[in-house]
């Protein structure tokens, strides 16, 4: 484990001031060929089921139901063909 030399000073209600003397760390990229899998996507439609949410007012005044549909969409900006 390396040594380490810290000061800490600190006045009342204050956030102590530090000073440590630490190894220099650089964070990049770099370009590398790498496996990767491939992921190919086929709709199709199937028969679920599906969360519902009913809600009843107090009042008795319930208004028209309606139904929303939620949809999942994914952007596929490369594709090769296999």
């Amino acid at each position: 484990m390396p040594e380490m030399d810290i000061d800490v000073t600190a006045d009342a209600g204050e956030l102590p001031e530090y000073e440590v003397n630490w190894t220099d760390v650089d964070v990049g990229t770099t370009t590398k060929t790498v496996t990767v899998p491939k992921v190919v996507v086929v709709m199709g439609q199937e028969e679920v089921e599906v969360p519902v949410i009913d809600i009843d007012m107090p009042d008795g005044d319930d208004p028209e139901k309606a139904e929303r549909t939620i949809m999942v969409e994914a952007e596929i900006t490369y594709t090769e063909q296999f």
